[in-house]
């Protein structure tokens, strides 16, 4: 696996996955037609302190609603709603959809560690073994540098 670090969350994808910027986001692409596409939101403070609580909330909730809103597009069907994992040190949500002619899978979560948000979109046809749940496995905070 290939470690990507990120703004604040370093994540693995397979060897074979190239991997660019694009736009302030970071753009993966695996050799079965695979795309993940990963953007981070922080919580900036001019104080040095944590951003207050309400903020935080506010950003993951705008974040939980745009994945929502992508899930319910009328070309895909919903196959898990929207759950939070508790796998995962980081406070993590996941919702997995396909498209109608089950085609490819459309995965996405959202995940937090308090000072900033990071929504991943997975595209992948469907059958492809690498995963949200794989991709989640390996998402952690980076290193402070």
């Amino acid at each position: 696996m290939t470690t990507i670090n990120f703004s604040m969350f370093a994540f693995d994808v397979p060897d074979t996955w190239t991997h660019f910027a694009e736009a302030g986001r970071c753009v993966c692409q695996g050799t079965n037609n695979e795309e993940l596409i990963v953007s981070i939101g922080a919580i900036a403070s001019t104080t040095g302190t944590t951003a207050p609580p309400a903020l935080q909330s506010t950003l993951v909730d705008a974040a939980l609603a745009a994945m929502d809103r992508a899930a319910s597009h009328p070309d895909l069907l919903i196959v898990a709603p929207r759950q939070r994992l508790h796998s995962s040190p980081l406070e993590v949500w996941v919702v997995r959809a396909r498209t109608t002619d089950g085609s490819v899978r459309f995965e996405q979560c959202v995940a937090t560690n308090g000072e900033a948000v990071l929504l991943a979109t997975l595209e992948s046809p469907t059958g492809t073994a690498y995963g949200i749940e794989e991709w989640i496995a390996g998402l952690r905070l980076a290193p402070k540098r």
